[in-house]
């Protein structure tokens, strides 16, 4: 059950090595461009405009449209982002109609709109920004339910508007590896197990679960040695006590369940709740081991 990590391959602004892996040399210089711009805003809107101007592949152009989306919201400029979502065509991606859903040349770039774009803008407090990035992609919420994307943003939405099981049901099986009923761009999976894992684990440490969040937590220094993986981690708020951390500033690579047990039996978990972790929840209103007391019988005169 390994959660194999790649935050590695992938930049904080863009998932540049698999968007290039699956582009020709010809379309592949645009977006080349507008990824090696990306940090001068007046260089990327030239680099932008270049390619409306000069690239006619349909698929290549949404990129585009959705990697510029992606930069306005990580930039904060998001009285570009209506604008910037109403230019993009997802049905040039996605398709109309089940029998040709077939999203795996574009999963890369949809990326933005599924799970790096909502996932900064609720980190930022901004989940009415985030609605519209959903409302984008409600149209499509049937024809990408069989698409680990699809699914694993579903899973977030509920995660960060604390819905339903915020998830978790999900989250469990898809790290257990139970997907092979989704389609997939197999260079992504691991990425949305990541994902998965960092949500996961933030929900096992706010409810005191100490042996589920061992169970991945020995990725977790993995995914804080890359810039993306320590990025989403804030963004989820998974700030884990001191003692978790070696004095250089890294995570510690002895996490182990016994070594968490002890060290979040002194440190009070997150939320400010003092109580130990239990990985046992029981409701109380099915609690019922005390009989009821029998009435008892008036003494007759």
């Amino acid at each position: 059950m390994a959660v194999r990590l790649v935050f590695g391959f992938i930049t904080l602004f863009a998932i540049g090595g698999t968007i290039l892996n699956l582009m020709s040399q010809k379309h592949g210089k645009y977006l080349q461009a507008m990824l090696n711009d990306f940090e001068d805003d007046e260089q990327f809107a030239k680099s932008y405009r270049k390619m409306m101007d000069e690239d006619n592949d349909a698929t290549f152009r949404e990129k585009g449209n959705l990697l510029k989306m992606w930069h306005d919201i990580d930039k904060g400029y998001y009285d570009r982002l209506d604008e910037d979502l109403e230019r993009i065509d997802l049905d040039v991606l996605i398709g109309t109609d089940e029998a040709h859903v077939s999203i795996g040349n574009s999963e890369d770039a949809l990326s933005y709109l599924y799970l790096l774009g909502p996932g900064t803008l609720y980190s930022r407090g901004l989940p009415e920004l985030a609605d519209k990035l959903a409302a984008k992609r409600a149209p499509y919420a049937e024809l990408v339910k069989t698409t680990a994307i699809g699914m694993v943003s579903e899973a977030n939405e509920k995660y960060f508007r604390n819905e339903d099981d915020r998830g978790i049901e999900f989250y469990e099986g898809f790290l257990s590896g139970v997907y092979n009923n989704l389609s997939f761009n197999s260079t992504l999976i691991n990425l949305y197990k990541d994902v998965a894992a960092v949500n996961y684990l933030k929900y096992c440490y706010d409810n005191n679960w100490p042996n589920h969040f061992a169970e991945y937590a020995m990725y977790l220094p993995s995914i804080y040695k890359q810039k993306i993986g320590r990025r989403w981690m804030e963004e989820v708020g998974l700030v884990l006590p001191e003692a978790f951390y070696t004095k250089d500033g890294s995570l510690d690579d002895y996490i182990i369940p016994g070594y968490i047990n002890e060290i979040f039996a002194q440190e009070p978990p997150l939320k400010g709740k003092a109580s130990k972790f239990t990985d046992e929840v029981i409701e109380d209103e099915i609690i019922d081991d005390v009989p009821a007391e029998e009435p008892e019988k008036e003494e007759a005169e």
